[in-house]
């Protein structure tokens, strides 16, 4: 599964999340990002309605990324670093981290790892599961 790529957001992602294949989450800093010179047209969701408008923002687009950008270093101290989770919980707090160091970090990538962290933990509110009744000894 991944979380999160450097295209996401219009290339707007300066991190690479992603399960390997060795059961842990891999998140990939980049050491380069894009930098738009224009003002991007809005974003148009993609659905069968809408293909046509979102075609036309691809190649508007397109040619934004051809004409209107550069790239250029982000200069923070993980640029080019591949970071290895073992957990959900984990991989989100190293996302944070680098969100709070200035690396753009789409939300949506921390609140899926969250969602897949409780799953994986139900009962770290506090609650107490059924089969681990204590009061019977």
């Amino acid at each position: 599964m991944t979380y999160c790529r450097f295209s996401d957001d219009d290339y707007q992602c300066d991190v690479l999340v992603y399960n390997n294949v060795h059961g842990t989450i891999t998140i990939q800093v980049a050491s380069m990002r894009r930098i738009y010179t224009t003002t991007l047209p809005p974003r148009v969701p993609f659905s069968i309605a809408t293909v046509e408008a979102w075609m036309e923002r691809e190649n508007t687009m397109r040619e934004i990324r051809r004409r209107h950008c550069i790239s250029e270093r982000i200069g923070y101290s993980y640029d080019g670093h591949v970071l290895r989770a073992k957990t959900p919980l984990d991989a989100l707090e190293a996302l944070e981290l680098l969100r709070h160091i200035g690396y753009r970090v789409p939300q949506y990538a921390i609140d899926a790892l969250r969602t897949e962290h409780a799953k994986a933990n139900p009962t770290e509110d506090g609650s107490q599961r059924e089969d681990d009744d204590d009061d019977d000894e």
